[in-house]
């Protein structure tokens, strides 16, 4: 989670949206997934009185973090991300 801390501090974000990614970042396993989404974005939303749509959107921010997939939900959706960025597909996930 260091490493992606420090690629959140070259994010030119709002202090809500900076706090939502450091939340979603600290539920990031060490496999780089975030397993228990659901959960996390309930408790976000709650703590931080911000939307699920607000969530939803800081976390593609993190997923365009290194390493390719990082955050994802699931496998398929870690796929998906590295394919996105690589462009090896113009896909949306």
């Amino acid at each position: 989670t260091a490493v992606l801390m420090v690629q959140l501090s070259h994010q030119h974000l709002a202090p809500t949206d900076h706090a939502v990614a450091e939340y979603l970042i600290d539920a990031i396993t060490p496999d780089g997934y975030l397993h228990d989404y659901a959960n996390v974005s309930a408790e976000i939303q709650t703590q931080l009185a911000v939307s699920a749509r607000k969530v939803r959107s800081v976390l593609s921010i993190i997923h365009t973090f290194e390493p390719d997939g990082v955050g994802a939900r699931s496998l398929t959706e870690c796929l998906m991300i590295q394919l996105n960025q690589k462009d090896w597909i113009g896909l949306s996930y």
